[in-house]
């Protein structure tokens, strides 16, 4: 023992106990007071003057911990404020980044983080908003709040302020949307063939933000899976707007505009299963069954919960049985595919938001609900309730300011869950780290043991993810929290380190859970231990000899991955001599790297550029023969697995070419229909199109439009004279070249305006109001091509009468409304010549 002395180390500690007096003034000014009668926080004297006016409701003993949240003002790019309040409301702290701040939070390892625009989107309707998108990246702040850091996507995406997730393994989650060309004149009866369909697009990113895992929406789910109106020119396709990386690896996301919650397998990118819409793999019972299968709508921010159940914010926009958005909890089946709702908050009276909005389970028990974007009747921020529904905290945003997201989490944040010490501990026996409710769920074996008499072991277990975790290879899932290991005087030691499996992973399979661990806090590479399971006693047990940081993971199973999908050059697209092709794909999943190659023949027995080891799906490439056609395939590679070839794309060089395909010539085109004109052309500039009678400019078609398909739809003018000698003359608009059909006839032999007094008298539904039926009468002059569908005020289709060819002739058609909540309602009935609307009243 002695030749150990020279060790020793002396521990001093010495307690110091100082106190301050406060003196306040006992004459409080009544600005100075809260609604609820207490004294505001020093820091709100001092708050900017455009700072929030925000008005506390409630407080009744709400639970421990800070808020943290944005207030700013829908579709506007002006600067914002991110702010933490303690949990009586007051202000503790405050910023105002100058290029706004959205989804302000703490990350799993500690870090804040916020989204901040690097670019103003365009603007597109969505209901009864009109919606700014904003491009972003995600800035990280350390503990005392700098900006250490910022994440932007790849593949040439911009972010989108909906998520950001920093993954306990160091890996990032990311959203963007993307526009993407699509010509809806080939999916639906008078599409629009230069649509833009908003597509969602998910990508992980390792800890050099290269991106490792690609998920398009557009790959999985079909364009008209949509509740969005697909005639618009454009439109959202699912509108990701959370992600939550669940315990078996894969990820939860919200989709709103489908009405469903997902979940995405985080190697494949197929749908695990969907809850929710028209495409639920599960029975969702407990639920207002007026609501089916549209339980919940346009909702936000699914999570996982401790005991396994779902959270979710259901906006509840427009619900049959009534637009009062809630907080809601399921517990889920997802083997044998059930659902149930298990508790749900409403606000009474009633909240109707249409966007935004979140919910979390606090520690306590409670739920904070942030309600989100509220544009009608009862508008509040942030509602906290107990598991009884009882309201403990609650606080008022003014007029037309909005919060996405709200998170409440005790600060400084990742301070030990559970702390022991251990002392005087010999060879051959076993500690447990466990005293009372200070439970680390660890106890040590300790094989040898090269110590002091008096030695000490402390083990602290943290219920947040390592800071700059490193690993060797691909980054594991690693499960919620950490430990951290400090002796004193032990010198060395080879022991069995054993986790409580319940306290660890009480939901999963611990079968492929792996040990890592390494020697210092927030530095260094985590290495791999030998792990097995102790089935008899619940453990995880690692062999090791290592003190330091230990984390828990597991690498997911891999057998197949999917082949990739073409982006770009569209199939059969044109090119100038000369160009420079921009070649896009999407991985659909998880991938090291891919292969492309570009052949002379679709065979490719020809090949002449065979790249491997491409880490990116964007690929730029010049050189390309003039006058010749090219075919190219991609294919993806991870770990040892690799996918088929994608199917073959085709593209093509030519000199600069515009020709005609409609109007060909002789055609008799009728006033107020609406004709697709189209044409070819290698042109990547804007053409101008004009309609001419007999030589002379009649009307400017278009001034300058570049269509993806060369085409687009056009309403023929009622004020437009009769002729039989029209023509359409393209021109583009840099090259000069030019274009011009052969003649074709306009006639008004239909006109709508001739004929809608009679159409509109014979589009009649009654009885108007109604509350069980009503019956739709139409007369239709000539045989058509026929929509009926019933919508909202929100302009959300309730129902789909007709969708189909009908002759010419007078129809009656009985609807039933018994399950339509009270309000206004509009059936639109649309042919390729007119559209007639009706408005129906429903009463309950």
């Amino acid at each position: 023992m002695f030749q150990h002395l020279h060790r020793i180390i002396t521990f001093v500690v010495i307690f110091t106990f100082s106190t301050q007096l406060l003196l306040l003034s006992s004459e409080l000014k009544q600005e100075d007071k809260r609604p609820f009668n207490k004294v505001k926080n020093p820091i709100l004297l001092n708050l900017p003057d455009d700072f929030p006016e925000m008005i506390i409701d409630t407080v009744n003993n709400p639970a421990n911990g800070n808020i943290l949240m944005e207030c700013f003002q829908v579709s506007s790019p002006d600067a914002n404020y991110i702010m933490i309040l303690d949990n009586e409301g007051n202000v503790v702290w405050y910023d105002k980044p100058e290029n706004q701040g959205i989804d302000f939070k703490v990350q799993p390892n500690g870090r804040y983080s916020y989204a901040s625009r690097v670019e103003i989107g365009d603007k597109y309707q969505a209901g009864p908003l009109t919606v700014q998108n904003l491009y972003v990246q995600h800035m990280i702040m350390n503990e005392e709040k700098q900006i250490i850091d910022s994440v932007q996507m790849q593949n040439e995406y911009l972010a989108d302020i909906h998520e950001f997730r920093i993954l306990p393994n160091g890996n990032y989650l990311l959203i963007a949307y993307e526009r993407v060309p699509i010509d809806m004149s080939e999916v639906i009866p008078g599409g629009d063939p230069n649509a833009t369909i908003v597509g969602t697009v998910i990508q992980e990113l390792d800890k050099n933000k290269e991106c490792v895992y690609q998920w398009r929406s557009l790959d999985f789910i079909p364009v008209l899976a949509t509740k969005d109106d697909v005639r618009k020119a454009i439109f959202e396709h699912v509108h990701g707007n959370s992600l939550f990386m669940d315990r078996d690896g894969h990820v939860i996301s919200t989709f709103p505009t489908t009405f469903e919650i997902v979940k995405i397998d985080m190697i494949t990118g197929e749908l695990i299963w969907r809850l929710g819409g028209d495409n639920s793999d599960f029975e969702i019972t407990g639920e207002n069954e007026i609501d089916k299968p549209y339980y919940f709508r346009m909702q936000h921010d699914a999570k996982i919960l401790p005991n396994g159940n779902l959270l979710f914010y259901d906006n509840a926009v427009q619900k049959t049985s009534g637009w009062s958005s809630r907080a809601v909890e399921y517990s889920i089946d997802e083997a044998g595919k059930t659902a149930h709702l298990v508790w749900e908050y409403k606000h009474n009276p009633p909240i109707s938001a249409f966007a935004m909005g979140s919910a979390q389970r606090l520690d306590n028990g409670n739920t904070l609900i942030n309600w989100g974007l509220m544009f009608t009747g009862l508008s509040k921020g942030l509602t906290e309730v107990t598991p009884d529904k009882d309201k403990v905290f609650e606080l008022t945003l003014p007029k037309l300011n909005f919060s996405y997201r709200a998170q409440k989490i005790e600060l400084p944040a990742c301070q030990p869950i559970a702390s022991v010490d251990r002392f005087e501990m010999m060879k051959g026996n076993t500690y447990k780290f466990d005293i009372g409710d200070n439970k680390t769920g660890i106890e040590i074996y300790f094989k040898e043991l090269d110590a002091f008499l008096y030695n000490m072991m402390s083990v602290k277990k943290y219920n947040c993810a390592p800071l700059d975790p490193e690993f060797e290879g691909e980054a594991p899932v690693l499960l919620d929290g950490r430990y951290f290991l400090e002796p004193q005087l032990i010198y060395s030691f080879t022991s069995e380190v054993r986790f409580d499996l319940n306290s660890i992973a009480p939901h999963i399979s611990a079968d492929k859970l792996i040990v890592f661990s390494r020697d210092k806090e927030g530095e260094g590479i985590f290495i791999p231990h030998e792990t097995r399971v102790d089935a008899a006693n619940n453990k995880l047990i690692a062999n090791t000899s290592k003190f330091g940081e230990y984390v828990i993971g597991f690498l997911r199973d891999a057998e197949f991955i999917l082949e990739p999908r073409l982006m770009y050059p569209h199939n059969d697209k044109v090119f100038n001599n000369g160009d420079t092709v921009r070649i896009v794909w999407s991985s659909t999943g998880r991938f090291d790297d891919f292969q492309i190659q570009i052949s002379n023949d679709n065979s490719f027995s020809e090949i002449i550029f065979d790249s491997v080891q491409v880490k990116s799906s964007v690929l730029y490439k010049a050189d390309f023969e003039e006058n010749k056609e090219y075919f190219w395939r991609v294919k993806t590679s991870y770990r040892d697995l690799e996918s088929g070839w994608s199917s073959t794309g085709k593209f093509s060089f030519f000199a600069p070419f515009l020709s005609i395909n409609y109007p060909a010539g002789g055609e008799i085109l009728k006033k107020d229909t609406t004709v697709k004109i189209s044409w070819n052309t290698n042109s990547s500039d804007s053409l101008s199109l004009e309609l001419l009678l007999d030589g002379s400019q009649e009307a400017l078609i278009s001034e300058g439009i570049f269509s993806h398909f060369n085409a687009m739809n056009w309403k023929i003018p009622n004020t437009l004279p009769n002729g039989v000698n029209y023509t359409v003359k393209i021109t583009d608009k840099i090259s000069g070249i030019t274009t011009e059909s052969n003649s074709f006839a306009i006639q008004g032999a239909v006109s709508v305006d001739e004929n809608t007094n009679e159409l509109q008298a014979d589009f009649r539904i009654t009885p108007n109001p109604a509350n069980e039926y009503v019956q739709i009468y139409f007369n239709l002059p000539n045989a058509e091509y026929l929509n009926i569908a019933i919508y909202d005020v929100m302009g959300f289709k309730q129902q789909t009468i007709l969708n189909t060819n009908l002759n010419e002739g007078a129809y009656s058609l009985p609807i039933n409304i018994t399950n339509y909540p009270a309000g206004v309602y509009y059936c639109i009935l649309k042919t390729s010549n007119y559209t007639l609307t009706q408005k129906i009243v429903v009463i309950r």
